[in-house]
């Protein structure tokens, strides 16, 4: 709950301990402290002013400045404790909490139409099975409390409409939801009051007609029995008047995300949490952008491991290909020379007509060998790679990266 100053009371804080004292009792960092008396023209204690009263020289107290029209009188410290949550959170945190020293907001003489909708909506909705009425209408804050509780939670809302104002929070309609909008994002919220499941115990009418229902069933058991279901609720759902905002959560990857739920306790209610409830706004919507920040950076990185797998496949495919080409190639050049070593021996065997099969034969190897000399040529070699589509730009032909 927050501790309510006078900017006398907050003045005679400040210069009675160092401010790094009073941001740790407070959870805050001495920077708060310094933006929080800047805010409320309050004077603080220069360097070394503790140095030198420590050691018992004289020092100057900067007297408390009147308070202007632009200043508020009272100053409001929301409490907290150094959490393990992202810079960005933090510092959303603690700018929230210097936003909110400022007096509690009060709710606006006229209602906010979203709020006067959702009440009036609560007044003329029926009762379910819970004992809730819900605001179903459209245009409406989802609120689902018990019939007493309507008035608390208007109330409640008002507060929360104007902590939020002081924020920069405006409660407005988006596509599906009545939501708060600032900070670049928007953020769902809704009312609830918490309903206890307690096993019915039949009355002393529904006992009687029990019995003589299992007496009828006994006379026409031979039809009946397998119809018996239960005539009466195997539960009672009572409300609790106890009631709770939730606002919508923001999952952080370091593993803790803003509160989100903010309920009735034994000293504090709803009404008195709006400053929280707005802080937490607040937070919740540096956490979004937070998460869409590292969405992002994880999408982005995640997109470049792609394309240098890829890239990776791709050039392995390519000297997959080559590397077929130049065996291709290198089987043509083997071909000739072993096929010109055989001509130029079988020549010296052939004598005369002896052997015209042999004749004919090497007339034919000669040809070949001339043939596939053309192929192995500058000119033949560009026709043949460009067909194959190897040795160029298209050298990653009928190439298909992995999906991942």
């Amino acid at each position: 709950m927050p501790k309510q100053y006078s900017r006398k009371e907050f003045y005679d804080l400040v210069w009675s301990k160092p401010i790094t004292h009073l941001a740790k009792d407070f959870g805050l960092s001495d920077v708060a402290i310094h933006k929080i008396c800047k805010k409320h023209n309050i004077p603080n204690p220069p360097l070394g002013y503790w140095a030198k009263k420590a050691h018992g020289k004289a020092v100057t107290q900067t007297p408390l400045p009147r308070s202007s029209k632009d200043v508020a009188d009272t100053i409001l410290i929301v409490e907290g404790s150094f959490l393990s949550e992202p810079d960005s959170l933090r510092s959303a945190r603690e700018q929230a909490r210097i936003n909110a020293s400022a007096p509690e907001a009060q709710p606006p003489a006229a209602r906010h139409s979203i709020v006067e909708r959702t009440i009036s909506s609560l007044i003329k909705a029926k009762v379910d099975a819970r004992g809730l009425v819900s605001s179903a209408q459209q245009g409406c804050i989802s609120v689902a409390v018990a019939p007493p509780s309507i008035e608390r939670v208007g109330a409640a809302l008002d507060l929360l409409v104007a902590a939020a104002s002081a924020q920069n929070f405006e409660l407005a309609k988006s596509e599906k939801a009545i939501v708060f909008i600032g900070h670049e994002t928007t953020i769902g919220f809704s009312v609830q009051e918490t309903v206890k499941r307690v096993k019915h115990d039949l009355t002393a009418e529904e006992l009687a007609e029990e019995e003589r229902h299992k007496k009828k069933q006994r006379r026409d058991e031979w039809f009946s029995s397998f119809l018996f279901r239960r005539r009466f609720p195997e539960w009672d759902y009572l409300p609790t008047g106890q009631l709770a905002v939730e606002i919508e959560g923001s999952y952080s990857y370091s593993g803790s995300g803003p509160r989100k739920n903010f309920r009735d306790g034994k000293t504090q209610k709803i009404e008195t949490m709006a400053v929280e409830i707005a802080i937490g706004l607040a937070v919740t919507a540096a956490a979004k952008k937070e998460r869409i920040r590292a969405d992002r950076e994880r999408e982005a990185r995640w997109q470049e491991e792609r394309r240098l797998r890829q890239e990776a496949e791709r050039q392995k495919h390519i000297s997959g290909r080559r590397r077929d080409e130049l065996t291709s190639v290198l089987e043509e050049v083997e071909k000739s020379i072993r096929l010109q070593r055989l001509v130029a021996s079988l020549r010296t065997d052939v004598a005369g007509t002896e052997h015209p099969r042999v004749a004919e034969f090497i007339k034919w190897a000669e040809a070949y060998v001339d043939r596939l000399t053309d192929r192995l040529s500058a000119g033949s070699l560009e026709d043949r790679f460009t067909l194959n589509k190897v040795f160029g730009s298209d050298d990653d032909h009928n190439f298909h990266p992995s999906r991942w």
